[in-house]
This record gives structure tokens, C-alpha cells and sequence, in this order.
């Protein structure tokens, strides 16, 4: 990611609560035991951990040292085997792993990357790729400058434009939810 974050993780934990429900995520990726989802800008493991609870593997992506060993340290302190944890810039290494689901937290404004990881997204995933992502509104509020948000028609653009559809969204107090799933692939849903 462009800018190194230092976590403060009881505020990541405050904030989170506050503005992103667990039970939005989760309708919104939809985690199941067949599942295997790559965690992009993983912070806390947060949800790397929720998400092993439904699904067969995790793959949590942290590029930050400090925050990578935080995540091995729950994981482990928690007894949770099946989440593995990266600590690498997906921007220059992306794991040779299988998977059907990626999630981004609040970290796909970051990348420097966007374009070319959905490429590699294309090219790496097992049929019915979907894609979340958890951003915040190009609004006024607390979070990132403006300049760096990404709006959620301009991540439609981007999305649509190699091949997704918009599947499943909701709109919270300052962000919004988008998942992608991949044409051709997965169920007939209707897009939204």
C-alpha cells in the first residue's frame, strides 16, 4: 500500500463497531465452508478471524511487519489453524494460492496497484470469483482525504469494466459494501 499505517488497534476495534457491522460484511461475502478468501490489508486479522469461523481457509495479507506479527499472534493465541498470514505488498508478491473470494477492508484506496491486482485477480481465481470491498463514501467524513477515496460508481467503473457485475451492496453511516462476482461464473444472480 502507498502510505505505511501505524494501527492503533483498540481505535481500529472502536471504529469498526461503530461504523461497520459484522452482520454487513458477513451478507455481504457470504463466507462458506467451500470458501477459500484472500483478506487484502488484513490491519488487526479482524476479519481474517471472522471469516475462518465460515470458511475452509483464510489468507490474511498485511504488508506492515508489526501488524502481520499482531495478526500470527491472535491467530495463534486463538487457536485458529486455518488462517494463514502473509506478511508481503500485494502490489509486488500475490500469493500462489487457489482461492474464490477477496475481501478489502477499507485498503483498496491504498493500492497502488488497483488495476493491475484485479488483472491478476482474473487470471489466479477459481470459477466464481467474487470481490468485496469496504470503502469509505467520497464524502466528508473521518477517514482517509477525499482525494484517495474512491467513490462507488467509480468502483463500479473499474469493476464492470474487466468482466464484473455488482451483485450485492449496502450503504452504511460513512461507508458502502460492494461485492463483484465475476460474469460467466457462479449462479445467475441479477445485478444490481
Amino acid at each position: 500500500m502507498e502510505g505505511q499505517h501505524k494501527f492503533d488497534y483498540a481505535r481500529i476495534s472502536e471504529m469498526r463497531s461503530r461504523y461497520v457491522p459484522d452482520a454487513a460484511v458477513l451478507s455481504a461475502v457470504l463466507p462458506g465452508p467451500s470458501d477459500t478468501i484472500i483478506d487484502v490489508g488484513s490491519g488487526d486479522g479482524y476479519y481474517s478471524i471472522l471469516f475462518s469461523r465460515f470458511a475452509s481457509k483464510v489468507y490474511a495479507v498485511e504488508r506492515d511487519r508489526d501488524a502481520a506479527r499482531y495478526i500470527e499472534d491472535r491467530v495463534k493465541g486463538g487457536g485458529v489453524k486455518n488462517v494463514d498470514v502473509w506478511n508481503t505488498d500485494i502490489c509486488e508478491v500475490f500469493p500462489e494460492v487457489q482461492f474464490n473470494k477477496v475481501f478489502f477492508s477499507n485498503s483498496f484506496h491504498d493500492l497502488r496497484c488497483r488495476e493491475g491486482l484485479i488483472d491478476v485477480l482474473l487470471n489466479r481465481s477459481r470459477p466464481g470469483l467474487q470481490v468485496t470491498f469496504v470503502e469509505f463514501k467520497k464524502v466528508e467524513s473521518i477517514g482517509p482525504p477525499l482525494e484517495v477515496r474512491i467513490a462507488d460508481n467509480e468502483l463500479a467503473t473499474l469493476m464492470t469494466g474487466r468482466g464484473f457485475r455488482l451483485v450485492r451492496k449496502a450503504y452504511l453511516e460513512i461507508h458502502y459494501i460492494h461485492t463483484y462476482e465475476l460474469q460467466g461464473h457462479g449462479d445467475n444472480k441479477k445485478t444490481l
